[in-house]
């Protein structure tokens, strides 16, 4: 009796342990996170911002041990996680050379989330030189990842 409850618990904890090893799999590859994120910069608010409306793809590129997104057409924007201030943060320019933590023009709110789609209705904040941080409005994202439903008919990113 007491060698088949040895064998039972240890058969349980390799079934956790299996699981688990499935997940932190499944996030070290990113798949549980969204291959690509449509962003749409109201240019009423900041003119600057909307040119860079567009869809923002998972790049292999890392920072801050964070997936990052780059703008798809220009490949001249990027979305990344700054760990100091604990936000997603909106940069632009050379999409290689910028870093989340120092270059952003955009932020969201304090957040330890990975996924960025988690934060999509919370606030976002826009800062200007002269008037400092200030609330964007009218500016969404969106997934069109069609990964596990068939919502999009094959059509999706």
């Amino acid at each position: 009796q007491v060698h088949t409850r040895r064998i039972l618990m240890a058969s349980v904890v390799a079934l956790i342990m299996a699981a688990w090893g499935w997940v932190v799999r499944r996030q070290k590859i990113d798949y549980l996170l969204t291959p690509s994120v449509f962003v749409q910069f109201s240019d009423d608010f900041s003119p600057a911002l909307g040119p860079f409306s567009g869809t923002y793809v998972r790049s292999s590129h890392r920072k801050n041990n964070r997936v990052t997104y780059v703008e798809q057409r220009s490949r001249r924007a990027m979305l990344g996680y700054c760990n100091d201030i604990q936000a997603w943060t909106f940069s632009y320019g050379n999409a290689e050379d910028l870093d989340p933590c120092t270059s952003y023009r955009a932020r969201s709110v304090e957040t330890t989330t990975y996924d960025l789609l988690s934060i999509v209705d919370l606030p976002w904040y826009d800062y200007d030189e002269n008037l400092g941080q200030l609330p964007m409005t009218q500016s969404f994202f969106h997934s069109f990842d069609c990964r596990n439903d068939n919502v999009c008919g094959a059509h999706g990113i």
